[in-house]
C-alpha cells in the first residue's frame, strides 16, 4: 500500500507529521510547542478500530476509527448508532497527539461528578 507523508505546521501550535497508509493506519508524530512546561515530543500509531478522541465540550468523546483515507479519518460516536465524524489529519492530531484512555476515563468521571 502506498504511503502519505504529511508535514505541517499547525495554527495550534504544533509541529507534525503524518503517516498515512489508507485503509490501514495513520502514524502522527512531532512536537506540540503550544504547552506551559515547554515543548512535548509526541509518536503514536492508530489502526482502525483503534480508540480515538473526535470531540469535547465539558466530556472529551472518543469513538473507533472506521476509515483512515489520505486526507481524513473517519470515527464512529458510539456501539449502538450510525453517527461519524470525519476529521482532517490536523485536527486529528490535534485531538490525539496526547492520547491517553486511561487519563480521559478519569477526568470524565470527575467532570461527571460536577456537573
Amino acid at each position: 500500500m502506498k504511503k502519505i507523508i504529511i508535514n505541517d505546521l499547525g495554527s495550534r501550535g504544533e509541529t507534525f507529521n503524518a503517516e498515512i497508509t489508507p485503509k490501514v493506519s495513520i502514524r502522527i508524530f512531532g512536537t506540540q510547542t503550544n504547552r506551559a512546561n515547554g515543548p512535548i515530543d509526541f509518536d503514536k500509531t492508530f489502526v482502525i478500530g483503534d480508540e480515538v478522541v473526535y470531540g469535547s465540550y465539558n466530556l472529551i468523546y472518543t469513538g473507533k476509527i472506521t476509515r483512515i483515507g489520505p486526507k481524513t479519518i473517519t470515527v464512529k460516536h458510539y456501539e449502538h448508532t450510525d453517527t461519524t465524524s470525519r476529521m482532517k489529519v490536523s485536527e486529528f492530531v490535534w485531538r490525539n497527539w496526547d492520547f491517553n484512555i486511561d487519563e480521559i476515563r478519569n477526568r470524565n468521571s470527575d467532570t461527571m461528578m460536577r456537573i
